[in-house]
């Protein structure tokens, strides 16, 4: 059987190792092809939409992609997102696309909607658990006090959790207070110039201005002068004052598109989303404890959640793993014990049921290493009996770590026969 073929249509030569890490992870043996046209965006920028011209060389990358033998077409870029469903019907083989203006994306920054459950039912008010830069506490909490609708918004929340005295006693007071919306407050490095200028302060004192307050380096005189004399608001004069660091706002950009398209794969493939997560999660993820019913998981939860704050700080990684996992069964998607004959060594499976499927790695006492021992050995055949496996160099500590698993129910400690089963 030929090794699967994907070719990804491209605007940019952005993220090409991290995408082709990622599906020779997921599919291996994967033959992955880019056709890049960095000329695209620019056209539909500056026309305010696809063209006919950007739309026919579209088709003819995909008509391509077909004739080179790809079995899928992979549309990267949602800014020509439209686009893929034109040349989708001129061609055999299936496109996909991700959009990172799908209206449940954005939705998810606010709601649990997008991910069929309630709040209630996993104890978080937003659907971004897991979701890089957007999943922490702190950052849950700045999106339901701000409720961003947009990806402007979002951006100006990744500067402002990424800056130091940016948020906390100031941006947020102010937008409390009713004194400024959200994108009227600074933000990132640029919204000091940016907004300095608009009120008439002179381009190198606000880009100076902006260098100093980024810094943590504070207002000189004369760049208080010089606000003063456009009127510069009281507020956002203390607002710079309180700046220790600003995030640049191309980074904050990067990180809310990574955001958002990590976003599409949790809501509409869900999960290939939870294998991904708990497979970057792996030294953290321990199978005795995270494999179970909602009820279970939600106790084992609660449980960690009781410990002292030093050991509970400790277990942070485990803790959001099992965050993610109440999630996860409240959708539906189940997650059963590591198989001896069908889990990986460190990858998460989805089984022929739809239910997850743990490495052997994640039980306590198997490492990788001695996880690929095992896949080594059942490639002989089936165990006939404990004895046997360690026979088969798995050792006999491995040998204990999955009797105590669950995994060995079936098989025979000892080779021998009793007399009493002839």
């Amino acid at each position: 059987m030929a090794a699967p073929h994907v070719c990804i249509l491209q605007t940019s030569f952005a993220k090409r190792e991290d995408t082709v890490a990622f599906l020779k992870e997921k599919v291996p043996g994967v033959r992955v092809e880019f056709i890049t046209d960095s000329t695209l965006l620019a056209e539909v920028r500056a026309n305010g939409g696809p063209t006919q011209a950007v739309i026919d060389r579209m088709t003819l990358y995909a008509k391509a992609a077909e004739i080179s033998g790809a079995d899928l077409i992979v549309n990267s870029c949602s800014t020509v997102g439209e686009v893929a469903d034109v040349y989708a019907k001129e061609v055999g083989i299936p496109v996909m696309k991700v959009s990172m203006s799908d209206p449940q994306v954005m939705k998810l920054f606010v709601s649990t909607e997008p991910l069929g459950v309630t709040p209630e039912e996993i104890g978080v008010a937003t659907g971004t658990l897991g979701i890089p830069e957007f999943g922490t506490s702190f950052v849950r909490g700045m999106l339901t006090e701000t409720l961003p609708s947009t990806m402007e918004e979002l951006v100006r929340i990744s500067g402002l959790s990424h800056g130091t005295g940016v948020w906390l006693d100031n941006a947020q007071e102010i937008i409390r207070k009713g004194i400024a919306p959200l994108r009227g407050c600074v933000c990132t490095r640029d919204d000091i110039m940016n907004q300095l200028m608009e009120l008439g302060v002179e381009a190198k004192t606000a880009f100076d201005t902006m260098e100093s307050v980024r810094k943590g380096k504070g207002l000189k005189p004369f760049m208080e002068e010089a606000m003063a004399a456009v009127g510069t608001p009281d507020w956002l004069v203390d607002s710079l004052k309180r700046i220790n660091y600003m995030f640049p706002k191309s980074h904050a950009v990067a990180y809310v598109m990574m955001g958002l398209r990590i976003a599409y794969f949790k809501i509409f493939y869900p999960r290939e989303y939870y294998c991904c997560y708990f497979k970057r999660n792996l030294e953290a993820f321990d199978a005795s404890v995270m494999v179970g019913n909602q009820d279970h998981l939600s106790a084992a939860k609660a449980e960690s959640l009781a410990l002292p704050k030093e050991e509970r700080d400790r277990k942070a990684d485990a803790l959001s793993l099992l965050d993610i996992l109440v999630e996860m069964s409240a959708r539906g998607i189940q997650i059963v014990l590591p198989d001896l004959y069908a889990s990986a060594a460190d990858r998460f499976l989805i089984d022929e049921q739809g239910r997850i499927l743990p490495p052997l790695s994640t039980l306590p006492g198997v490492s990788v290493a001695q996880a690929q021992q095992i896949l080594a050995a059942r490639q002989d055949g089936p165990f006939i009996s404990q004895e046997e496996m360690v026979r088969r160099k798995i050792p006999k500590s491995v040998v204990e770590a999955l009797r105590a698993g669950g995994l060995l129910a079936q098989i025979p400690q000892s080779s021998q026969i009793s007399l009493f089963y002839l």
